[in-house]
């Protein structure tokens, strides 16, 4: 046996190296030291990995650089989309906002509408129920009355 063999580090590599039938330079590095690496003894470790039938895989650089370019292009895509929501037009610029703002729905509107005319209904009871009548309450009172004699009417 070699001193190659005899190292620890080594035949645990070799063990995993077995079971997997090849090794990828990544796993390589991970199982042994710098020191090893760095040295002649790697030829001596990569013939005791050929003699042993573990193939010694090179990593796909090709797919990490698809991988890089999607993300690039991605993020390309999301500077252009945020260029693009970045207008100086006021209308647009009202429409996006505007589009942030949560719409009611067909009930919460109607039942908003029903507390309002109640709130009427007691603003015209009080000032039915009042002796006196400052101004104000004067000019609410009339314009309540007239809207009561439409809807009383029929006129919208």
């Amino acid at each position: 046996m070699s001193d190659v063999e005899l190292d620890p580090a080594i035949a645990k590599l070799l063990e995993y190296a077995k079971e997997k039938k090849s090794i990828s330079f990544d796993e390589l590095s991970d199982f042994l030291p710098e020191s090893v690496l760095n040295s002649e003894k790697i030829d001596s470790i990569l013939a005791l990995l050929e003699a042993n039938n573990v193939q010694l895989e090179e990593e796909d650089i090709q797919i990490e650089d698809e991988q890089a370019l999607k993300k690039e292009l991605e993020n390309k895509r999301l500077v252009n989309n945020s260029k693009e929501s970045g207008s100086d037009d006021p209308i647009r610029l009202y429409l996006y906002e505007i589009g942030k703002e949560h719409l009611l729905t067909a009930d919460q509107e109607v039942e908003l509408s029903k507390m309002m005319e109640e709130g009427e209904e007691i603003i015209k009871a009080i000032l039915r129920r009042s002796g006196m009548l400052i101004p104000e309450f004067f000019q609410l009172t009339v314009k309540a009355l007239r809207k009561e004699a439409k809807d009383s009417t029929g006129q919208r």
